[in-house]
């Protein structure tokens, strides 16, 4: 038996004195009545004894820390470092090289046409002569009728208003309702300057086209010498 346990025994064999004085046997232990003045001393034996054990019991009751449950109830979240088949974080698209990002702009044109995706991106953020420019976009048919297509393309405009218009494609293309059609293309910036790009279409309408409305979602390139 522990020093513990058997200080807790004595403790409460001294209060059982105190309580009821004494005069009863326990098996082959006889404890014999005893006057008032040896019942207040075995209260305070017993009370010495008794109340060190409780107070490092509750001590030690508070300092536990709270149960958290099982291992199986533990959900790791997608993310979790600890998940070994969790896949890892995919890193942010560099930025370097892109001159112009509208991939999550939605714009409709008067012809039931929206464009989304727009990008425009270079071997360098601020391109000189001789670098080259290539641009994406997205056209969808958002309208009930079928669209004829006579052209779609790159529109530009040079530093000295010239006509520059390069990715030229889907001639003769039918778009019904809700297909859509992606376009790129690329060209060499051979002047300095400011440049304006945009993305446009031509329509067949039976006699010349109709295009894109003028310089529609245009965005502004500063090319260096």
């Amino acid at each position: 038996m522990s020093p513990e346990a058997v200080a807790l025994v004595g403790g409460l064999l001294f209060l059982l004195i105190a309580i009821i004085g004494g005069g009863f046997s326990a098996r082959e232990v006889m404890i014999p009545g005893v006057p008032r003045w040896g019942r207040i001393a075995s209260l305070a034996v017993g009370l010495a004894l008794v109340v060190p054990y409780f107070s490092q019991a509750l001590r030690s009751d508070k300092t536990r820390p709270p149960e958290t449950g099982s291992p199986a109830s533990v959900k790791l979240s997608a993310a979790s470092p600890s998940d070994p088949t969790s896949p890892a974080a995919s890193p942010s698209p560099p930025r370097d090289g892109v001159i112009h990002d509208a991939r999550n702009r939605r714009d409709h044109s008067p012809d039931g046409l929206e464009l989304s995706g727009l990008i425009a991106r270079s071997a360098k953020s601020r391109p000189a002569v001789g670098d080259s420019i290539e641009v994406e976009f997205t056209l969808r048919n958002v309208g009930s009728k079928a669209v004829n297509l006579d052209d779609t393309f790159v529109g530009v405009r040079t530093p000295d208003n010239e006509n520059g218009d390069f990715g030229n494609s889907n001639e003769g293309a039918v778009l019904k309702p809700q297909q859509a059609l992606t376009i790129n293309g690329s060209r060499v910036f051979d002047a300095a300057g400011v440049w304006k790009i945009f993305p446009c279409y031509a329509l067949a309408a039976g006699g010349e086209p109709k295009y894109c409305p003028d310089e529609w979602r245009a965005f502004q390139v500063l090319v260096g010498d």
